[in-house]
């Protein structure tokens, strides 16, 4: 016993010594009773102080310096402060009190849990940005933090991936309170920009953690009282609510139908009494809920289109529309893919086509179809079936890519096949929701959905016959020019007269009845030669969809539902450009060029493209293809014009004339203004 317990002295003194500590006691009961034993021998004072024990799990020791302090074993803690058993035991008490509880206590967090990304992606952010009249100036002022702020809240990107934008990060800090405190474990440095420390997750932000945190939702008996709204402009004017009744009133309508008919009695009592009305209502839930739908038009437009997309194709399904559980299997050639669709889909029954599923294969390449060769059929079939070369379609102008259906299409072998062709791929293409690679015109989409078409959609179409019907409405007719219900065309080489209705020869045209004869001119000259074309897709359309269900859309969305955005492939804009005036690809100005471009949101660079161009639409070749005024012109660079002189454009030639801008920032701000403003610059 005696030889072991040396022993472990031994080991204890060395790992003392290693420690550089002196123990001053062998427990935490021995080591109090010596300290209590030499305070009353030393001290003066004629009480007694006695020395309470050490919490369990403690112990007292010194340095080399006679310093003590102490360990908490259990927690692997030290501290120069001697613990007491009553203090520990109140601590214990407050955290197990705090969890329990889950009180919010007075010092902010250590780090905050409601970052940037979070913020923008508040439901009511919307509202927020509203009631902010500088972030909404600068929103408005800057197309890049309208798409930086959309690809967040759409498209939960990060927004450490735009930190390094200085007009979106002084956007998000416009609505950060800088009047608080920062957070815990939180520095700010330096200015212009101010840099943002957490030192707990050991990074930095330039976004001002400050931001503000929603409200915690608690019950309640009743709902709080709402926020006073002021219904004031910019100018701080009241608002006239009273001129947008109307609007308000449809809006709800549409949205709201449960409130509709309580709110339609308060905006007519604001139509009659204004102002007042307004006063006595200011805090009226229904009414705020109402305005603030005009609040929020962008997300209104946005969510309008997911909600009616949702809608649609809940009801297709419902009704078994691409359901299954059988499977059509095609397979198709892609050195063939025009001929084998032709002979595939038209020979399949259009109920099957219908309800089945689809699964697409290639010659020569196995697969399982889980959608991605879908999609690659209809991208490429649309590039083939509806390209002007195959003379069913034509391009609506000569400087416009968007296609429409060809008078000459008759000349086409069995154009009426091909065209129920056309509408059954249309319809498969949104039954399966894949996107086809076409744009059509205004006028076609009307078609497709059965509107009636007004003489304002053929302003992209035909500038000439637009101009000479909106002459006709805005002018007194004069009957000397002998103007009747006939319109001359030509047909088979010869220029025949037809009636525009029975006996309309003999009709004369006067102010009374001019709006009859637009709107008959209009439509004989969307259908022109067309007809029977239109009736064949149509069919083929709605053999897939019926009419019914398509009638949701609206022509813009349509549109946006078969081709989706024109997206910009900027590696093949850039391939096809080409360069005069000592500039190249490699040019540090080109460089700057370049890389603002790939900064623009796609919106943006079809803004650039319209400015130097003339169309924002892309051929189905690609920027190769660009059309001049004679033929074939691929974009073009030339270095020409003053520093201070703004960026030109030639739209005959593709061509933008550049100037050689001394930095960056010189040449975002001229190219940014050129592209905004353009219309009023020199565009020859």
């Amino acid at each position: 016993m005696d030889t072991e317990g040396s022993a472990r002295l031994r080991s204890r003194s060395k790992r003392t010594e290693d420690l550089d500590i002196r123990v001053s006691g062998v427990s935490a009961s021995s080591s109090g009773s010596s300290m209590s034993q030499a305070s009353s021998s030393s001290g003066s004072s004629t009480h007694l102080n006695v020395v309470p024990p050490l919490p369990a799990g403690w112990e007292a020791c010194t340095d080399r310096r006679g310093r003590t302090f102490y360990i908490d074993h259990m927690s692997k803690k030290t501290t120069w402060q001697r613990p007491s058993a009553t203090e520990i035991k109140d601590n214990e008490q407050i955290k197990r009190y705090s969890m329990n509880r889950r009180t919010v206590g007075m010092s902010p967090p250590t780090t905050p849990t409601y970052g940037p990304a979070l913020f923008l992606q508040r439901p009511d952010f919307v509202s927020m940005l509203h009631e902010n009249e500088a972030a909404l100036a600068a929103y408005n002022a800057s197309p890049i933090v309208k798409h930086i702020v959309h690809r967040i809240r759409k498209c939960g990107e990060p927004t450490e991936k735009y930190e390094n934008n200085r007009d979106f990060v002084a956007f998000v800090n416009l609505f950060a309170d800088d009047t608080q405190p920062l957070p815990m474990n939180w520095q700010a440095s330096g200015r212009n920009p101010t840099v943002f420390i957490d030192h707990a997750a050991r990074r930095t932000t330039l976004i001002d953690p400050r931001l503000p945190a929603p409200a915690i939702d608690r019950k309640r008996g009743r709902s709080a009282p709402p926020t006073r709204r002021q219904n004031l402009d910019k100018n701080g004017n009241l608002l006239d609510l009273a001129s947008r009744t109307a609007e308000i009133a449809l809006l709800v309508e549409e949205r709201l139908p449960e409130l509709a008919p309580k709110i339609r009695k308060k905006l007519r009592l604001i139509e009659r009494l204004g102002a007042v009305a307004l006063a006595r209502l200011a805090n009226d839930v229904d009414l705020i809920t109402a305005i603030s739908i005009l609040d929020s038009d962008d997300q209104v437009v946005s969510s309008e289109l997911e909600e009616k997309l949702n809608h649609f194709y809940a009801s297709l399904h419902r009704s078994g529309y691409g359901k299954g559980p059988q499977k059509i299997k095609f397979r198709f050639s892609r050195s063939n893919l025009l001929n084998d669709a032709f002979e595939q889909i038209l020979a399949a029954d259009p109920v099957a086509l219908r309800r089945a599923r689809l699964s697409i294969a290639f010659d020569d390449e196995e697969g399982l179809d889980y959608g991605g060769p879908s999609r690659e059929l209809f991208y490429l079939l649309s590039r083939e079936l509806f390209h002007p070369y195959y003379g069913l379609f034509e391009y609506s102008a000569p400087d416009q890519y968007t296609v429409q259906i060809s008078p000459h299409s008759h000349l086409v072998q069995q154009e009426l096949q091909w065209m129920e062709l056309a509408g059954r791929v249309l319809g498969l293409a949104l039954l399966h929701r894949c996107l086809i690679d076409t744009f059509f015109t205004r006028t076609f989409y009307k078609m497709l959905l059965e509107q009636p078409v007004t003489v304002l959609d053929l302003q992209e179409v035909d500038p000439e016959f637009y101009r000479s019907m909106m002459w006709i409405r805005e002018n007194p007719v004069d009957p000397s020019l002998g103007m009747t219900f006939v319109v001359s065309e030509e047909e088979n080489g010869q220029v025949v007269e037809k009636e525009l209705l029975p006996n309309g020869a003999e009709l004369e045209v006067a102010d009374q009845n001019k709006e009859e004869f637009i709107s008959l001119m209009v439509k004989w000259r969307v259908e022109r030669g067309i007809q029977r074309q239109s009736r064949a897709l149509l069919r083929g359309l709605h053999q897939i969809i019926d009419r019914d269900f398509l009638r949701v859309f609206t022509v813009d969305q349509v549109e946006l539902v078969l081709s989706g955005s024109r997206e910009i492939d900027l590696e093949d804009w850039r391939k096809n450009t080409e360069y005069r005036g000592g500039y190249y690809d490699e040019h540090v100005v080109i460089e700057w060029f370049w890389d603002r471009v790939a900064q623009m949101s796609n919106a943006d660079r079809l803004k650039l493209l319209q400015f130097v161009t003339g169309t924002s639409s892309i051929p189905f070749e690609g920027f190769a293809m660009l059309r001049g005024s004679n033929g074939p012109k691929r974009f073009t660079i030339e270095k020409w014009g003053e520093e201070s002189a703004l960026p030109r454009a030639h739209t005959c030639f593709n061509r933008l004339d550049l100037p050689s801008y001394p930095t960056r920032h010189i040449l975002k701000a001229k190219l940014h203004t050129a592209i905004m403003e353009g219309i009023n610059y020199a565009i020859e």
